[in-house]
């Protein structure tokens, strides 16, 4: 794989479906600048930068951009890395960040995630797709999990999920373990639906404002278009465990760390995180008591489905709970 040293005196600018089908093919740059608003985007960047290289990624925001300075060599133990840098609003720290991968003396692929202009950079902008480039890429998607899905299929799928590219990727994966050719049956049955209502990430919305009602409309409508319980119930698991896991452990705060270990991706570790601010750690350990001990309930067949869900709602929404803000 070539991956190319030292950048250019100028910057070079693309797009991010195009930097994406470059990396693919093993061109990678040492330094790039994701600017634009499509945040979907910028994470597929980073998902195929570690794809091709195989290398650990290391996360810099604000909170955490000591960090840089140790990162002027390569660890024995890690040959590569991908150096992932959040850009935050304020401006000293920004300034500051900025200069580090300015200098040049990082040691990895550089991502700078951010508007911002830093010589021999390749800017790759992120903005969202036209509808056409939706549905196109969607078609590439189904193709690199070795799935078919014509044009037609794949603008109702989009459809589906309202323009909304992590629904739909969401909805991709899921879809490719059931079938190798995507039909409008395959969308009826299994995938969620709009974004409006009734999709288990309007009901991750819900949870991360803390709207108790939303949340049981949710759930109420994902039941309604027949998604098994069973999946819903598996679905919160996981997000009140990594709620609870960006808690108890102290490693385990960053979450480029907690995507890493729990095979998620950054932006879905950061929702749960989010939802996890909501409760104290005592809170959370309780309620992924409950959870197991729901589980139990449901496996030796004491609660109904009806029961299981009403007791859900309960081991979610506590009511003695106090915002963690």
């Amino acid at each position: 794989m070539g991956v190319s040293h030292g950048g250019t005196s100028h910057n070079k600018s693309s797009n991010a479906l195009k930097t994406i089908e470059e990396i693919r093919k093993g061109n990678i740059r040492d330094l790039y600048v994701l600017t634009g608003e499509n945040d979907f985007l910028k994470e597929r960047v980073v998902f195929w930068l570690r794809e091709q290289t195989k290398a650990e990624v290391v996360r810099v925001d604000a909170e955490n951009m000591d960090v840089l300075r140790s990162l002027t060599s390569y660890s024995l133990f890690s040959p590569m890395r991908i150096i992932v840098v959040e850009l935050p609003a304020k401006k000293v720290i920004r300034d500051a960040m900025i200069s580090a991968v300015s200098s040049g003396n990082l040691s990895g692929v550089v991502v700078v995630m951010g508007d911002t202009n830093i010589l021999g950079a390749d800017v790759v902008e992120c903005k969202p797709l036209a509808k056409k480039q939706a549905v196109s890429w969607i078609v590439a998607e189904f193709r690199l999990h070795g799935v078919r899905c014509d044009l037609e299929v794949a603008e109702q799928l989009l459809d589906l999920c309202d323009g909304d590219l992590w629904s739909a990727y969401t909805e991709i994966e899921k879809l490719s373990l059931v079938t190798k050719n995507v039909t409008t049956e395959h969308l009826q049955n299994f995938v969620v639906g709009s974004m409006v209502r009734g999709n288990y990430f309007a009901l991750m919305d819900a949870l991360q404002t803390a709207d108790e009602k939303r949340a049981q409309l949710e759930m109420s409508s994902l039941l309604e278009q027949g998604e098994a319980f069973q999946q819903i119930f598996v679905f919160l698991y996981r997000i009140f465990s990594l709620a609870w896991k960006s808690k108890e452990f102290d490693n385990m705060d960053n979450k480029a760390a907690l995507a890493q270990a729990a095979g998620r991706s950054p932006f879905f570790v950061m929702r749960c995180m989010e939802i996890g601010k909501w409760y104290s750690l005592e809170t959370l350990r309780n309620i992924i008591s409950a959870f197991l001990h729901l589980d139990l309930m449901i496996k030796t067949g004491e609660i109904d489905e009806q029961g299981a869900a009403a007791k859900l709602m309960q081991i979610m929404f506590p009511k003695k709970r106090e915002a963690i803000r």
